[in-house]
């Protein structure tokens, strides 16, 4: 077997360098035409910026064309993003399915080869689709139960690339709800904390907003909640489910529950705002939100790198075959300082813990066992004000 770094990635313990690319981002969207003669359907292209976009051909005139809203969500992106965030872009037929889209082992395998193009460095991916007119959807998860099935198998890629270290968060445009909150499936139940499924947006067309939360969720730091207030609201007028009704905070709450990203209006504020960055995982689940688990697969990465340039080399061991002390100081600070530069001094985490056993046998197994703990930065979720009067003269 050849040599490698293994990074096992620790869960359940929270209960309830290197320049990294963070917010590199990709999206699939739906169309009937390829937009150029330079761009064929199927086909990634990266763009980073909006005017970059349209002169490959793709505008809104190609939306009213071709009846999609291909264009809308790139540009949805752009909008919150702004200008320089790198952005992949696939255009594919009407007739493909999220499913077949997301599924590794399909013909087109349209998900893979976006990811592959942008040689590893995408760490958020967004499918979306504008089916064709003969489509005849089928819901018995209470949503058309594409969105399902393209979870399912989006999850599975992305486990299968971040143990190439090529780890991303997938979004599942929640397309065509039905309207009720007691029959819609319960994500919480999938147990897929790598992708998480948007059922909001700005039309009443069933579509959702992918791109104006892949938008956010790029252009913030890892550690960033997308619904964070103080970032401002969503740069829409008005919020839909897409079911067609408009967002009201009773609904957005029910569909929270069951794992749904949602939009979400605050009383006595103008606006909506993203609610929970829910993954399709249960709330036990350490990366049931979505900056949990970008926060660690960053935190993955930077190990990856770290180590890897340690692979065959030298370990020194004392007399009794035990790791010398300076080689475990060695291990421990190289980690630490690399995560606390990187991650620590910019906010993304609280903390970082390095520990290398020093009695561990290198010389029978000739594998290094490093324990790497990251505690994370709180979130303000609930703020309970305790308020009433006060009698001076009492």
């Amino acid at each position: 077997m050849l040599p490698e770094v293994v990074i096992n990635i620790k869960n359940g313990n929270l209960g309830g360098g290197e320049n990294l690319a963070d917010g590199v981002a990709g999206i699939i969207v739906s169309g009937d035409a390829a937009p150029s003669g330079d761009w064929a359907l199927g086909e990634a292209k990266q763009f980073f910026s909006i005017s970059e976009v349209k002169d490959a051909g793709l505008d809104a005139a190609y939306d009213t064309a071709n009846s999609t809203n291909a264009y809308k969500q790139v540009a949805d992106f752009y909008t919150v993003a702004g200008d320089g965030a790198e952005l992949w872009v696939m255009l594919v037929p009407k007739t493909e399915e999220m499913e077949d889209i997301c599924d590794a082992a399909s013909e087109n395998a349209y998900a893979s080869a976006l990811l592959d193009a942008a040689g590893g460095t995408m760490r958020l991916l967004g499918i979306t689709r504008i089916p064709d007119a003969l489509y005849v959807p089928a819901y018995t998860k209470g949503i058309d139960d594409d969105v399902i099935a393209a979870l399912t198998k989006l999850n599975a890629l992305a486990e299968s690339k971040a143990s190439a270290m090529m780890p991303f968060v997938g979004i599942v445009e929640g397309r065509a709800w039905q309207g009720d909150t007691g029959t819609i499936e319960d994500l919480k139940g999938l147990g897929f904390s790598r992708v998480g499924a948007v059922i909001c947006g700005d039309k009443t067309d069933k579509s959702a907003g992918v791109g104006l939360l892949l938008g956010r969720l790029a252009a913030d730091p890892v550690q960033r909640k997308p619904g964070r207030v103080k970032t401002g609201a969503i740069p829409i007028k008005n919020g839909y489910f897409s079911d067609g009704t408009k967002v009201t905070r009773g609904v957005a709450n029910s569909l929270d529950t069951k794992g749904w990203i949602v939009m979400t209006p605050y009383p006595q504020r103008s606006g909506l705002y993203w609610g929970v960055d829910n993954t399709a995982a249960s709330a036990d689940d350490d990366f049931c939100t979505i900056v949990n688990r970008r926060v660690i697969d960053k935190a993955m990465l930077i190990a990856y790198n770290t180590y890897v340039t340690e692979i065959m080399d030298e370990v020194e061991v004392d007399e009794d075959g035990k790791l010398n002390p300076g080689v475990v100081k060695y291990f421990e600070g190289k980690i630490a300082n690399a995560i606390n530069n990187e991650m620590t001094g910019n906010g993304e985490i609280s903390s970082v813990t390095a520990y290398v056993d020093p009695n561990q046998n290198i010389l029978s197994t000739s594998k290094l066992v490093v324990s790497l703990q990251i505690v994370p930065v709180g979130y303000a979720k609930t703020i309970s004000v305790n308020l009433g009067f006060s009698n001076p003269a009492a």
